[in-house]
C-alpha cells in the first residue's frame, strides 16, 4: 500500500468512505505563537479527528511527546473512534511535517493501514477539498494496539553501545544545519549544541517543496541521501531530531526511495543534548 498519498487521490477515493478516518496531527512549538487544537477547531477535513502528539505520548517521561505504551496509545486511540481495521488518513498544517510522527507511531504499534496527505491540509485545500469548523461525532472503540515492534524504533542506550562498538549505524539529523553545527543555541533551556558523534544532516526542510508543502520527488529525495554517501539501501539507518517528529519525516523519505532497515530515534536531541554523559561533536 502506497503511504503517501496526494490530497486528490483523498478526496477522489477516501473521503467520506466507510472505515476510513481523517486525523488531523499537526504541531507546533510552544514559542511558536499558533495553538493547534485552535486551528483544527477553526477549519479541518470534516469529520476529522485531532491527534495530539504532545498528549497521546509517555506521561511519565520528563522528554516532550515520547512514544506512550501499548495501553495508553490504546485508550486514546479508542477515544477517537479509530478501529484496529480501519483506513487512518493523516494530514497536517505544520512546517515540522508532524503527520509522519503519527504515521510512525500507528506502524510502531502494528497498525499498517495508515496513509499520509502530502502536502496536508494546503494541499488539500488547494484540490477544492471541503473543510469544516463543526466538531466531529465519534463513538469509542475498543481499539487494541500491537507491542511495540523495534524495528522501527531506538534508544540512547542502543545508539551510545553502538558508537563505543564502533558498529555501522548510520545516525541522520533531521534538524536545520545551524543547529546541527551548534551555530546558534537550542531552543530547549539546558541542552547542550551540537550533534551525535559521526551523525550526518539531512535538515527536513531541504526534502519539502517550499511551494506546495509536498515531499520532493522520488529523485530529489534520492539526490539527497547519494549527496551525503548514502547509497546502500540496506545500510541500518537511525533519524534523529529535536524531540522525535521531524526525524519521522526523515524515516518515511527513507522509506520512500526504498532503505529497508529505517529506525527513529524517540528522545533525540531532547535527550542526548540534556544529559551529562553523551558526547557531542561540533
Amino acid at each position: 500500500m502506497q503511504e503517501l498519498i496526494s490530497a486528490k487521490f483523498a478526496l477522489d477515493n477516501l473521503f467520506l468512505k466507510p472505515n476510513t478516518v481523517f486525523l488531523d496531527a499537526t504541531f507546533h512549538l510552544p514559542n511558536s505563537g499558533r495553538n493547534a487544537l485552535d486551528e483544527f477547531n477553526n477549519k479541518h477535513i470534516p469529520n476529522a479527528r485531532f491527534f495530539d502528539i504532545d498528549q497521546i505520548s509517555d506521561k511519565k517521561s520528563s522528554l516532550p511527546h515520547m512514544l506512550p505504551d501499548e495501553d495508553y496509545f490504546s485508550k486514546m486511540v479508542s477515544s477517537l473512534g479509530i478501529e484496529n481495521d480501519d483506513t487512518v488518513i493523516v494530514y497536517d498544517n505544520s512546517i515540522f511535517f508532524s503527520s509522519a510522527r503519527v504515521w510512525w507511531m500507528f506502524k510502531i504499534f502494528g497498525h499498517d493501514k495508515i496513509r499520509i496527505i502530502d502536502g496536508g491540509l494546503k494541499a488539500w485545500i488547494n484540490c477544492g477539498g471541503p473543510t469544516s469548523n463543526e466538531k466531529s461525532q465519534t463513538k469509542e472503540t475498543a481499539y487494541f494496539a500491537d507491542n511495540k515492534n523495534f524495528e522501527l524504533y531506538d534508544t540512547l542506550s542502543n545508539i551510545m553501545s553502538d558508537l563505543e562498538n564502533e558498529k555501522n549505524k548510520i545516525v541522520i539529523d533531521a534538524r536545520g544545519e545551524d543547529r546541527f553545527f551548534a551555530k546558534v543555541k537550542e531552543p530547549r533551556a539546558g541542552t547542550k549544541s551540537g550533534h551525535i558523534p559521526s551523525s550526518l544532516n539531512i535538515p527536513i526542510s531541504s526534502i519539502i517543496d517550499k511551494n506546495t508543502n509536498c515531499l520532493k520527488s522520488i529523485d530529489e529525495i534520492n539526490e539527497i541521501f547519494i549527496t551525503i554517501g548514502l547509497t546502500d539501501k540496506n545500510s541500518e539507518l537511525v533519524m534523529t531530531c529535536g524531540s522525535g517528529v521531524t526525524a519521522c519525516g526523515l524515516a518515511l523519505a527513507a522509506n520512500s526511495i526504498g532503505f529497508k532497515n529505517v529506525k527513529v530515534y524517540d528522545g533525540s536531541w531532547s535527550e542526548w543534548g540534556s544529559r551529562e554523559d553523551t558526547p557531542v561533536e561540533i
